[in-house]
Parts: C-alpha cells; sequence; structure tokens
C-alpha cells in the first residue's frame, strides 16, 4: 500500500541490491529499473497527493518512510546522476513539513503515532533524514534545522544504526553545516 509508512523500503531494497550488482549480475538493471518505475509511478505520485505530509505521523512517516526514501534517492544520484531532489518537488516538500511541523522545543507536534519518547523529537532517528534531505535538497533550512538540533542535544549525535551514512549523503555538501566530517 503506497500510503503505509513502509512503502518505500521495497523499492529501497531492490534498488540498491540493483546498484550494488551493477557488473555482476543480469538482474542489475531489472532491479534498479523497478525501483525508479515504483518511484516514478507510484510512490512520487503519492507523495504530491500529501504536499510533504506524513502518512502516519512524523515518527513512524520520517523514520520508516522517508529514510529508506533518502538514501535510495542518493544512491540514485551518486551512482546514476538521477537527482529526483532536483527534479521531484515533493521530496523537498516533505523537508518543509519536517521543518515547519516541530514546536520550538524540536519535538514534533503531537498527531498519529507521536505520543511521546524519544521519536517525539528531533534527538535521535530523525536527525538523519533532516540532514539527507537538507543535503539533497540543497535546503538552507533543513542545514539550519540541523545547526538548532545539534545545539539542542550536544551529546547526541547519530545513532550507530545510521552514522555509516554520513559520508555518503554529506560529500557533496556543507558538512559544517550539518556537523559532519568531511568525507
Amino acid at each position: 500500500h503506497v500510503f503505509h509508512t513502509s512503502a518505500p523500503r521495497a523499492a529501497m531494497g531492490v534498488g540498491l541490491a540493483g546498484l550494488v550488482l551493477e557488473g555482476h549480475s543480469p538482474k542489475a538493471a531489472e532491479f534498479v529499473a523497478f525501483a525508479r518505475e515504483y518511484l516514478e509511478k507510484t510512490y512520487l505520485p503519492a507523495m504530491r497527493y500529501l504536499d510533504g505530509g506524513a502518512v502516519a505521523g512524523l515518527s513512524y512517516g520520517a523514520n520508516e518512510g522517508f529514510f529508506p526514501l533518502a538514501v535510495l534517492l542518493h544512491a540514485l544520484k551518486s551512482a546514476k546522476g538521477l537527482d529526483y531532489f532536483a527534479r521531484e518537488k515533493s521530496v523537498g516538500r516533505i523537508l518543509e513539513y519536517l521543518v515547519y511541523s516541530l514546536l520550538p522545543d524540536l519535538t514534533f507536534v503531537r498527531w498519529g503515532d507521536i505520543v511521546g519518547g524519544g521519536r517525539a523529537s528531533t534527538r535521535d532517528e530523525a536527525r538523519a533524514v533532516i540532514d539527507m534531505l537538507a543535503a539533497g535538497c540543497g535546503s538552507k533550512e533543513g542545514f539550519a534545522l540541523s545547526a538548532r538540533i545539534d545545539r539542542r542535544w550536544p551529546t547526541h549525535g547519530y545513532h550507530a544504526e545510521v552514522l555509516w551514512l554520513a559520508p555518503f549523503f554529506a560529500r557533496d555538501t556543507k558538512e559544517e553545516a550539518i556537523g559532519l566530517p568531511g568525507a
């Protein structure tokens, strides 16, 4: 179901597998084509309809939905030169929605799946999503939000499960703006 928070996960897994297998498997091109077709004909049109909104709230919506989307979009840009960040305005709207759905204490407005705890804030997983989308879209608002998050929770950086992404999506951005070492 395209409006399920985990909708982009299958495309991400298949797309990343295809990119990794290029030159090693005849299935690689088929896998990448599947991911592109899913993005272009199913997922991104649905995101245009939502105008940047998250499906189930900003906890699952940002972490389980937008995280795999951002990873796949960066991988396709890096490996294939396909810049969905530039050509698909709904991706930028997702970042705007995250930025403008925050309360002054950098927690999300409580609705949907957000009832409290670490996922109600930008302290943990949401930070990586914001950074990946800001890097892809070149968003000054996203970079500024990331800097605010870093000042608010200076002892919290990236969780181990997302740290490995830092060199990949920060490579062509202003690393100092998002607090990452240059790649």
